[in-house]
């Protein structure tokens, strides 16, 4: 299987400015906060793909956020080789979708981006 190429946030932010996608609050949220350089990603076909490696294997270790009407749908996929089959997936209001992404950065990867202190 072919890598997930990635590119840096500010400019995947100024593609989705362009575009005014749903998925441009999640992605200024990464690339505003202090862990942006220790998350990787992009937005394809398939939704808005983050893994804690830079160009990864699709399924491995990622966290896939596809757009659907009025949701989100969060998928972490810990790929194959690590021999667990659950996969976790969790849907929400697009109006939660940053809080959704906080919460799976925080579980999945260890990345606290500070939501509470941005928010509080």
């Amino acid at each position: 299987m072919s890598p997930v190429h990635t590119k840096p946030w500010a400019e995947i932010v100024r593609e989705l400015e362009r575009d005014a996608s749903p998925y441009l609050p999640l992605v200024q949220f990464i690339a505003s906060s202090d862990y942006s350089s220790q998350l990787f990603g992009g937005v394809f076909l398939s939704g808005l793909l983050i893994s804690d490696t830079p160009d990864f294997e699709f399924g491995v270790h990622m966290l896939r956020v596809e757009g659907r009407g009025s949701e989100f749908v969060f998928t972490y996929t810990r790929g194959v080789q690590s021999g667990f089959q659950n996969d976790t997936t969790k849907t929400v209001a697009t109006t939660d979708g940053v809080q959704t992404l906080d919460l799976f950065l925080k579980v999945k990867y260890g990345v606290d981006l500070g939501l509470r202190k941005t928010v509080a």
